[in-house]
């Protein structure tokens, strides 16, 4: 009999690597998301596959200390209201397990929880500000603690964070959202020739690839200042930037003005990514905390073996693999210069690209695989 799963969720943020995670173990577990927000990403995914979702009304938001403050001083009503939505849950499914993603799902879920017997489970974004900005919200957390059975998180900075706030080695596992090769699938189509394409003199362009949400995207702008640089010393250079957003347009019109604009190709958003990987020969990673969605956005770069680019001290130090020696690409991206002198350096030797690219595949195969890090979970929360 499959054991009952509740998934505690009051993001909008896109989580969808981790849904693939619960449909991988759907066969062993029943699935159901409680959330206090209706613009839910996780929610509208559950209910495609017509799974149970459930809503509670409460938000809480830990940015000032007005806030902290309201939150500390209703804490004990907010914990004794949301005991009775608990009970109300646990009686009519008879939960196992719940899963709690945001903070405020951590601070009023964990001890009805814990007081009926379920595990506790808690998981940690890579890019979870509001818990580490706030020392309430730290406090709080510790409190909590003793509530969890484990706390999930994705890289090593994440741990060392929990470490400094009285987290237990023990009692924190790093998983990972894994990479699934048999979804990594060719897909033709017109843009097919775009990346790949030519010149007269049969030259082939160096292609930067971009994925990424176009929100707030100060660091392609500075990406753009890069590439003027480089110019001088690859010609033959161009940018493809897949994904959609606010700032489209911003970035558009400066390309024009900076005179990149037969250089830089916005593609809008891709389902299938393969086919425009295999042709990048360089990534960089433009957001300036990781997310889920960027950490599996660089599974699938690291196994098409195109070198990375990417903001230093921000938890990928344990995600890249070790090319000391070889090439270090972890750098302080809002320096255009230093961007730039990492792209030409880049361009300048392929063989030291390719056995770049070969460490990063050998790395994914080995220490992402999806199936690996499912029945890892699996053990987890069973």
């Amino acid at each position: 009999m499959r054991k009952n799963i509740l998934v505690i969720n009051s993001y909008s943020k896109d989580i969808s690597p981790l849904f693939d995670l619960l449909e991988a173990m759907s066969g062993d577990f029943k699935f159901r998301l409680l959330s206090s927000n209706l613009n839910n990403a996780l929610r509208n995914q559950f209910n495609t596959k017509l799974w149970k979702t459930g809503y509670y009304l409460g938000w809480f938001s830990f940015n000032n200390w007005l806030t902290n403050t309201l939150f500390v001083l209703f804490y004990p009503f907010f914990i004794a209201s949301y005991f009775i939505i608990f009970f109300a849950f646990n009686y009519k499914f008879k939960l196992n397990t719940i899963i709690c993603i945001s903070l405020i799902d951590k601070f009023i879920f964990s001890i009805p929880a814990n007081l009926f017997k379920c595990k506790v489970i808690w998981l940690e974004l890579p890019d979870e500000e509001a818990l580490f900005e706030s020392r309430i919200a730290q406090i709080i957390y510790k409190v909590n603690l003793r509530f969890c059975d484990k706390v999930l998180v994705f890289n090593d900075l994440t741990m060392a964070k929990l470490m400094v706030i009285g987290a237990r080695k023990e009692g924190v596992v790093k998983i990972s959202t894994g990479f699934e090769v048999q979804k990594y699938q060719h897909q033709d189509d017109l843009f097919n020739g775009m990346v790949a394409r030519v010149r007269k003199n049969g030259q082939r362009y160096f292609t930067i690839g971009v994925i990424a949400d176009l929100v707030d995207s100060g660091y392609i702008k500075i990406l753009f200042q890069a590439v003027s640089r480089c110019l001088e010393v690859i010609p033959n250079i161009q940018v493809v930037i897949i994904g959609d957003g606010e700032d489209k347009k911003t970035l558009s019109w400066l390309a024009k003005t900076m005179k990149l604009d037969n250089l830089v190709w916005f593609v809008g958003r891709q389902l299938k990514l393969r086919k425009w990987i295999d042709n990048f020969d360089c990534f960089i990673l433009t957001t300036t905390i990781p997310t889920i969605v960027d950490l599996s956005t660089i599974y699938a770069v690291m196994y098409g073996s195109v070198p990375i680019i990417a903001q230093r001290h921000v938890g990928l130090e344990n995600l890249m693999v070790s090319t000391e020696g070889i090439l270090n690409t972890l750098i302080d991206i809002s320096n255009h210069e230093m961007l730039a002198k990492k792209i030409i350096e880049i361009e300048q030797d392929a063989i030291m690209r390719s056995k770049v690219g070969e460490l990063e595949k050998q790395h994914i195969l080995k220490d992402h695989n999806f199936e690996q890090q499912v029945l890892k979970i699996r053990d987890i929360i069973k």
